[in-house]
């Protein structure tokens, strides 16, 4: 009776084993969670550094689908939704005297899917002292591709704030002393 409780074991540790080694590969379209978790890092990462100037915003290219679409729940009469020109204009003008910066509290991520959930801590800074102007929660909703060369790619973003009318101060000028 051990020796097959032993086997049993054997078996199933291998079968997981075997599923495990396999889910890490993207192979036609399918990925994996662990390919999404390491890009999403290295998504927060490029756009920290990156994703608010006009000379590097193109980095972001290395993530976003020619496709790209955003909605911003902002409190506005009609949500914003932009395309990645439109996108990357208003990550570059929307508020000039700050810079921010996203930490990625928790990812949730549906291969299935293709589409992945993340709560996010968002901090700007003043660009030109590091002042802390504002600190806030919000939501991400990712969907994905995989393009023709095979490499994950976000097509859309539904961008949520703890306090919508919090994040809209930002786009006033920054205060004159």
């Amino acid at each position: 009776m051990k020796r097959a409780t032993l086997f049993t074991t054997l078996v199933l540790v291998l079968f997981v084993f075997a599923g495990a080694v396999s889910a890490d590969e993207t192979v036609k379209g399918n990925t994996s969670s662990r390919k999404v978790v390491e890009f999403m890092d290295n998504y927060y990462d490029t756009y920290n550094k990156y994703g608010q100037d006009a000379e590097s915003i193109d980095m972001m290219d290395e993530y976003w689908a020619p496709e790209f679409m955003v909605v911003v729940y902002f409190p506005l009469p009609e949500y914003p939704t932009m395309d990645l020109f439109t996108w990357k204009h208003f990550l570059v003008g929307a508020h000039t005297h700050a810079i921010e910066t996203i930490h990625c509290e928790e990812l949730s991520v549906d291969t299935e899917n293709k589409t992945a959930v993340s709560r996010i801590v968002i901090e700007f800074h003043d660009r030109s002292t590091d002042a802390l102007l504002l600190k806030t929660d919000g939501i991400g909703f990712y969907n994905f591709k995989v393009d023709k060369k095979n490499r994950l790619k976000m097509t859309r973003l539904r961008l949520y704030f703890a306090d919508p009318a919090l994040m809209m101060q930002l786009s006033a000028p920054a205060p004159v002393n």
